[in-house]
């Protein structure tokens, strides 16, 4: 009996040893992509920042509910302290312990539509870089003009960083910059599908997924996003309020749809969206 209870702690030891190694195998890889540098193209557009581009690029913020992260102010705040990572919201503002003072257009660019630093790190996930990599050239130029020209506002900030488990996560996972294949379209607003589905890309997707068929909030504390072609019953006044005050035809929403930053888009804006939630509500379902 002495030796079954040997040779048992003998293999309970080895797989404990076996789980430590691979643990720190990818603790030591995720610390290594987390210090990795890497370099984005150049593709900020040139000719940005007077009047009507400030104003469009703080609309492109406002629907894009970078504030819902940032603060009003976009002056920064802790939004998240899980077991993977504190994740921060940085100050964009050119105040005390914001970053706004060093940031070029460039920098602005490579941070938001790649998730990279300005020092080549990349930028921890909850940035939805992956998302915004699909504004079109001119949209990221407006956006990048009136970060430049933004206030200051004193607020210090602690860094982002992961933690033990979030490395591990890390080491298991792709953190790599965003590539494209080809330019994102410049389409003109409309009332379209075609312009409603370039405005949920970078916007809808982030929650209901990439056909909006419905998926998992990024604030694990979020209950799940529904899907929205059903809504494509509803009427167009139904919708618009829906989007602009979080009010279904069935309940109030939670504020982890960020309705307050939706109530800001334009009339055309809602229209498009809407019309690219019925061209999905009405394709054929996918059969495998």
């Amino acid at each position: 009996m002495r030796r079954v209870f040997k040779w048992i702690g003998i293999v309970l030891g080895s797989i404990v040893g076996l789980i430590a190694v691979a643990a720190l195998a990818l603790f030591i890889r995720g610390n290594s992509r987390l210090n990795a540098t890497h370099k984005a193209p150049d593709t900020l557009v040139s000719g940005f920042g007077d009047s009507a581009s400030l104003a469009r690029g703080e609309h492109i913020m406002r629907i894009h509910s970078c504030q819902f992260c940032h603060g009003d102010q976009l002056q920064g705040r802790v939004f998240l302290d899980i077991p993977p990572a504190l994740a921060v919201a940085s100050n964009l503002t050119p105040g005390q312990g914001g970053v706004g003072a060093t940031y070029s257009g460039e920098d602005w660019d490579r941070a938001i539509r790649y998730g990279i630093r300005p020092n080549g790190t990349m930028l921890l996930p909850f940035m939805p870089y992956d998302m915004f990599n699909h504004l079109n050239d001119r949209d990221a130029g407006h956006l990048a003009a009136y970060l430049e020209s933004l206030q200051p506002v004193d607020n210090q900030v602690p860094p982002s960083r992961a933690k033990f488990p979030g490395k591990l996560i890390f080491g298991n996972s792709n953190l790599l910059p965003k590539k494209r294949a080809a330019a994102i379209p410049i389409l003109d607003e409309a009332p379209t599908p075609e312009y409603g589905k370039y405005l949920a890309s970078t916007t809808c997707v982030a929650c209901h997924g990439d056909r909006l068929q419905g998926g998992k909030h990024p604030d694990p504390t979020a209950p799940p996003a529904p899907p929205l072609p059903p809504t494509s019953a509803w009427t167009d006044e139904q919708f618009a309020l829906t989007m602009r005050t979080g009010r279904t035809p069935a309940r109030q929403l939670s504020e982890h749809m960020p309705w307050r930053f939706y109530a800001d888009m334009t009339d055309t804006e809602l229209a498009a969206v809407r019309a690219y939630i019925r061209t999905i509500a009405a394709a054929p379902a996918a059969t495998n």
